[in-house]
């Protein structure tokens, strides 16, 4: 998986504005108030790519079957992705589909530069990926239609429909969503059968931070979840930080418990004699409200995303510019 280093999403849309760690900005637009949602009854205006466009949904009377995007003139903002995530009462997005068994928490769009309006907006699978080629739609009436199996893109005077075929977000949980315009491609993995963002942040030139977006713990409990770095075409990992005069060349953290409601409590660091500290100590501050540390490392979780400082960071943003996430059962041997 390539690194991407600017990582930065610009996101248009109306109401709230929120500021998150690594120059990510977020809008939130809250649709729940009164504790339920009545779908194809409210259009929600969001600006995006410098046009207002309006978003609204349909269900099954249980699940959310589609997301509706209605004037979005994709001319506007040519070689561009568009993210949306929905959210119920906490931070972590909700999971919208099921995608070849990975449960997909965002829908992730991109418009290639074509100027027709249906050939000109893809989207991207659980991978990361543009299906190549695309399957028909089952149903004859969707004659711009594109699918995957799992997911159906639709388009008819302007307006795109986006069709799950195993959806699984709950209408009764969904409140608030986001929409997010990014010239950079975000990076994504999966990882405990969700799919996973990867960024990083500088500090004078070193790796100073990780952050994983939307790892949700609850889908893997027990399991090890491994990060490692790497230089060109190198199998040797970059040495990330340093603990205690041992050189650390992994994040490595456990997730404790499917019941754990505490997301930040329920992942575990494993640190560099593979062994989980007894006791961690608080580094909350202003910023970081829930953060904790083995004094080499700390873990915070915000707004669904975890993010690990090195407190001796030992690699350089210019030679880490690959990297891997895998997840295991067991205890990894490196």
């Amino acid at each position: 998986m390539k690194l991407n280093r600017s990582q930065k999403l610009i996101i248009g849309a109306s109401l709230v504005f929120l500021s998150l760690i690594s120059s990510v900005v977020a809008a939130t637009v809250t649709i729940n108030t009164n504790n339920r949602v009545e779908f194809g009854q409210g259009l929600y205006q969001v600006a995006a790519c410098d046009s207002f466009i309006s978003v609204s949904a349909e269900s099954n009377g249980t699940n959310m079957t589609e997301v509706i995007i209605d004037g979005f003139d994709i001319t506007n903002c040519p070689d561009t992705y568009i993210r949306l995530k929905f959210y119920g009462s906490g931070s972590a997005p909700l999971n919208l589909y099921s995608d070849s068994g990975v449960a997909v928490s965002r829908i992730l769009l991109y418009a290639n530069g074509n100027s027709g309006l249906y050939e000109g907006l893809d989207f991207l699978n659980a991978r990361g990926l543009v299906p190549s080629p695309y399957t028909t739609c089952s149903e004859f009436l969707l004659t711009y239609c594109k699918s995957d199996g799992s997911l159906s893109l639709d388009y008819f005077n302007g307006r795109y429909r986006l069709i799950f075929e195993t959806p699984m977000a709950s209408v009764g949980l969904i409140e608030s969503f986001t929409v997010e315009t990014t010239r950079e491609r975000p990076v994504e993995v999966i990882a405990c059968n969700t799919v996973l963002l990867v960024s990083t942040v500088a500090d004078s030139g070193m790796l100073k931070e990780v952050i994983l977006d939307g790892l949700d713990i609850r889908n893997c409990p027990g399991k090890y979840t491994r990060v490692r770095f790497f230089q060109g075409a190198s199998a040797t990992p970059l040495a990330l930080y340093r603990e205690g005069g041992i050189d650390v060349n992994r994040i490595l953290v456990r997730a404790t418990t499917n019941s754990n409601p505490d997301l930040l409590t329920g992942l575990d660091i494993v640190n560099g004699l593979g062994l989980i500290p007894n006791s961690y100590s608080d580094c909350s501050t202003g910023l970081r409200p829930y953060c904790r540390t083995d004094g080499y490392i700390s873990v915070d979780y915000y707004q669904g995303r975890y993010s690990f400082v090195f407190d001796t960071p030992l690699a350089t943003m210019v030679t880490a510019d690959s990297y891997t996430v895998t997840t295991s059962d067991g205890l990894p041997s490196s």
